[in-house]
């Protein structure tokens, strides 16, 4: 092996670990916005919760449920956007 040969080597080893670095902060990035999004989830379940204990001895107007149940999912559905787009760099 030249000394040519061991500079390109050392010179390609170094391209690959800055690619892996970035891959490494990308999932970094992804893991906190997952946290993020399922803290938020738990924030979301524990307000239903908290709110169907509310109206147990209530008769509650079947609509209204269902409008809150899709809503929810709604922002969960925004919130799973929001993380996929920082894990793309879209942001």
């Amino acid at each position: 092996m030249t000394p040519q040969d061991t500079s390109k080597t050392v010179n390609s080893l170094t391209i690959e670990i800055g690619l892996l670095k970035e891959d490494i902060e990308k999932q970094n990035a992804r893991l906190l916005a997952s946290k993020a999004l399922l803290e938020e989830i738990m924030d979301i379940i524990r307000i239903t919760t908290k709110t169907a204990d509310l109206f147990k001895r209530q008769s509650i107007n079947a609509e209204s449920v269902w409008a809150s149940f899709w809503g929810i999912l709604k922002e969960c559905d925004e919130s799973i956007f929001e993380m996929d787009s920082v894990g793309s760099g879209d942001i």
